[in-house]
């Protein structure tokens, strides 16, 4: 009995940490955490050596009373919940080699708690930055920067949601902490369980009490690091950058996305910087190294199209929406163009 345990059970570990190795590999591009599971499944190697070489003859697919009574889901949810299965396989795989272990092979047994415990800690790491990997990756066509609309910030926002806007960012500079909070709540609640992502301007302290999806940071905001201390490991951080050697100190800081701008001459900021033009907001784009940037600055419906020939997929507003009395009316002219 206790083979065929052992023999299942390596089996397994070895195809769950294959699965993460390559999330990580592929859909992270983490050199670090690749390399960190992939001696993890070196250890695993190691552990299967430690049990005799019967342990493979007796093994039984066909007879396996599991495999012929118990039908697995052929359909997952989404990426995250391949992840979290193949975690799950892992961790009970290690626990039951442990378990059998500790009937003759002790120091196999302290090994394999060493690696459940490994297991645990890579989980930790691994699942909130492919879950913001994926949000991320939904940063695509109009990202929405709500500040003074004319027709309201909740109304605009219940706009932006039915009309699927990718992303509506929360932008009341003048607003104080406690009504910024409590219209943060009320826009949470408008974008909730939506197509839309939320996002806070500069405040993240009030992401994290609203929930939001994200914050996003200015130059003079707090680091990535330290909101990443208050917002914890799930929730998106941006950070604008105006030049590249702005862009370079920020990648260093791992945002999950990065503003580039303003691209063109914009009236929406008093103390905006000075206008990149197309070609260097390009060369940022590219210097960016394939994490998601967002267009700002000055895009309205003559110059998007330059945009996308210069090879960005998202692209932020403000007054050309925000400014509208039939802002319903600006975003489809928008969306329709960047089909």
């Amino acid at each position: 009995m206790e083979y065929r345990m052992i023999d299942a059970n390596l089996n397994r570990l070895g195809e769950g940490l294959r699965v993460i190795e390559d999330f990580c590999r592929f859909g992270l591009n983490d050199t670090a955490l690749s390399a960190r599971i992939k001696r993890l499944r070196h250890d695993a190697g190691a552990l299967r050596r430690v049990f005799p070489p019967e342990v493979l003859d007796r093994r039984d697919s066909a007879g396996d009373v599991g495999r012929i009574r118990v039908k697995e889901p052929m359909q997952r949810a989404d990426r995250l919940a391949i992840l979290g299965a193949s975690f799950g396989r892992v961790q009970e795989a290690i626990r039951v080699l442990e378990e059998v272990a500790k009937l003759d092979r002790p120091q196999a047994a302290a090994q394999a708690k060493a690696m459940r415990y490994e297991a645990y800690e890579l989980e930790r790491m691994v699942v909130p930055l492919f879950d913001r990997a994926e949000k991320a990756a939904r940063l695509k066509g109009l990202y929405l920067i709500l500040t003074d609309p004319v027709v309201g910030y909740e109304k605009l926002a219940e706009i932006a949601v039915a009309q699927k806007v990718g992303a509506i960012q929360l932008r009341a500079k003048r607003m104080d902490g406690g009504p910024l909070l409590e219209l943060a709540r009320r826009v949470r609640e408008i974008t909730r369980g939506s197509q839309t992502l939320f996002f806070i301007n500069d405040r993240p302290d009030i992401a994290q009490l609203v929930e939001a999806d994200g914050v996003h940071l200015g130059q003079t905001d707090l680091s990535v690091t330290d909101a990443r201390a208050i917002v914890g490991g799930r929730m998106l951080i941006g950070k604008s950058t105006h030049n590249r050697k702005q862009l370079a100190a920020a990648l260093k800081e791992k945002p999950d996305y990065v503003g580039i701008g303003p691209v063109f001459e914009t009236g929406s900021k008093a103390d905006h910087a000075p206008v990149l033009g197309i070609e260097k907001a390009s060369a940022m784009l590219r210097a960016a190294r394939g994490i998601p940037a967002v267009a700002v600055g000055g895009i309205n419906d003559r110059n998007l199209i330059d945009l996308f020939g210069a090879g960005f997929n998202c692209y932020a507003l403000i007054a050309a929406v925000c400014g509208a009395a039939d802002p319903k009316k600006e975003i489809r002219k928008f969306m329709r163009k960047q089909k």
